[in-house]
Parts: C-alpha cells; sequence; structure tokens
C-alpha cells in the first residue's frame, strides 16, 4: 500500500522565515537555558537547607526540645496513634507560608519556640505524609488518604511543601 503525503497549500503570510524560524529556535533555546540555570539553583539551595538542618539537628538545643517534646507527647505518632520509641519517631515541622516572608527556609527550619509547630509521626506515617503531599494529579484513593490526614493532622499539615 502506497501513502502519498501532500503538503498543504500555505500561503506567504502562513509560511515562517528563515529569520522568524531561527528566532524561534533561540528564544526556544534561551528559554532551556534559564529554566536549567535555575533548576542548578534550586539543587544548591536546597544542598544548603540541607546541610543547615542536619547540622542544626546535632546541636543540644534541638535534641533536647526533641526529647521533651517526644515525652510530653508520650512518644504517640499524631496521625496512626501507636507508641515507638524515640528511635522511630520524627518532629515535623510546619512551614506556614505567613512565616516564610520574614525568615530564610533554614531560620524558620530552626525555630523551636513555638511547640505548636511540629507534629510526632512515626517514620511510616511521615514518609507517608511527604509523599502523599507531593503528588500532583492524585487518585481518588489518595484524596481520600489526603482527607483522612487532614482530619488527624489539621489542614496546615498536608500540601505545603518545604521551602527550597
Amino acid at each position: 500500500m502506497l501513502l502519498f503525503y501532500f503538503k498543504p497549500n500555505l500561503n506567504m503570510a502562513q509560511r515562517l522565515t528563515e529569520e522568524e524560524k531561527k528566532k524561534r529556535a533561540a528564544e526556544k533555546l534561551r528559554i532551556k537555558k534559564e529554566k536549567a540555570a535555575l533548576k542548578k539553583k534550586q539543587i544548591a539551595e536546597r544542598k544548603k537547607l540541607s546541610e543547615a538542618k542536619s547540622a542544626f539537628r546535632s546541636t543540644n538545643e534541638w535534641k533536647d526540645f526533641r526529647k521533651q517534646l517526644l515525652e510530653e507527647r508520650e512518644y504517640i505518632c499524631e496521625f496512626c496513634g501507636n507508641k515507638y520509641s524515640s528511635r522511630n519517631m520524627v518532629l515535623h515541622h510546619a512551614f506556614v507560608a505567613q512565616e516564610r516572608n520574614s525568615k530564610t527556609p533554614a531560620e524558620d527550619y530552626m525555630d523551636i519556640s513555638d511547640p505548636t509547630r511540629f507534629r510526632i509521626l512515626c517514620k511510616r506515617c511521615h514518609k507517608l505524609l511527604h509523599g502523599i503531599a507531593e503528588i500532583k494529579n492524585p487518585s481518588p484513593a489518595v484524596q481520600k488518604t489526603k482527607e483522612c490526614i487532614r482530619k488527624a493532622l489539621g489542614d496546615e499539615w498536608v500540601d505545603l511543601k518545604q521551602p527550597n
């Protein structure tokens, strides 16, 4: 079977000139470079924040705060309700949008002045919380899980990504 391809008959106004093609190609290349530079910058910022967080978590101030909060809340995961050892518990930070305006992400992370900004979660629930929050187009099952998390932890604990 032979297939024939017929070029559409375009008038002069519809045809792109070579100069216009070059302009479009240059614009696409410029946009691609900008996106690559932005991604590189975001990766560097994330790495810097990760290093700052890691350094802060090794301070006595953080260790004492964490221990006190775990003891006050009796080592119980606020999502699943199970009791775990200190080793299996995570303090989940809330990054409140209005607070971000006045602080850098590292300063916000290191602010332990308000214990209500933290939720005690087991490692499994913490991983689930972050995994669910990152899904862009959730299925009905994921939506239902998000609703369960909202009921357990409150609206401010879901869908707020940590600053990059």
